[in-house]
């Protein structure tokens, strides 16, 4: 009988044991199950800021536009009167010369050739005062802007002057002026004699038109 009690009583402790190791197992199944859940979950985040620069676009380069516009010609075309003058000496003998002194006529027009044609009219001031009226022939071309520049012919009495003159514009439009001087040098026959002569001129034309 003492037998069976011991035998009952053992048989009641190990039952015991056992629901206690149920409940264990249940538990550390539950845990098991959850961390790993957790586990998956954090394992499916994606960045999602991650490399968002790289798409980023340079929205300012080579935006400067800024080619710059070429300003109108200047047209130079119309008449320009003013004064002329021209000063011949005598090479050998410096006080002996005279100056010639006039007006000048110009006609610009960029479509004609020469571009520019001038005329010039004096008269000596001095003992050449006897020579009368003498004309000569200014031709030329507007160079870069505001430059000019071209030919100069006179005929004094069959002994020719030629020259090359430099000139520029001053200003634009109305009121404007071509201004230019020239040097040269030649040989002058006068009644069998030959005398060298250097000459030198200048004028200012305004434009008119």
């Amino acid at each position: 009988m003492v037998v069976l009690l011991l035998s009952l009583s053992l048989l009641g402790c190990s039952s015991g044991q056992i629901a206690l190791d149920g409940d264990g197992d249940g538990d550390g199944g539950s845990d098991a199950g959850s961390d790993s859940g957790t586990a998956g979950t954090d394992g499916g985040d994606t960045d999602t800021d991650a490399d968002t620069d790289g798409g980023d676009t340079d929205t300012d380069a080579d935006t400067d536009t800024d080619g710059g516009t070429e300003p109108d010609p200047v047209v130079r075309d119309g008449s320009y009167v003013g004064s002329f003058q021209i000063t011949g000496t005598v090479a050998d003998y410096p006080d002996y010369g005279d100056v010639c002194m006039g007006e000048v006529v110009f006609e610009v027009a960029a479509d004609q050739d020469p571009e520019i044609v001038g005329v010039a009219t004096c008269e000596f001031q001095g003992y050449l005062n006897w020579f009368g009226p003498q004309e000569l022939e200014l031709t030329g071309a507007s160079l870069t802007d505001p430059s000019a520049g071209g030919d100069v012919y006179y005929d004094l009495e069959g002994t020719i002057f030629e020259a090359e003159w430099d000139g520029s514009y001053q200003g634009e439009g109305s009121g404007s002026v071509l201004a230019g001087d020239f040097t040269g040098d030649t040989v002058f026959d006068l009644w069998g004699y030959s005398m060298n002569i250097s000459f030198d001129g200048d004028f200012q034309a305004i434009f008119e038109e």
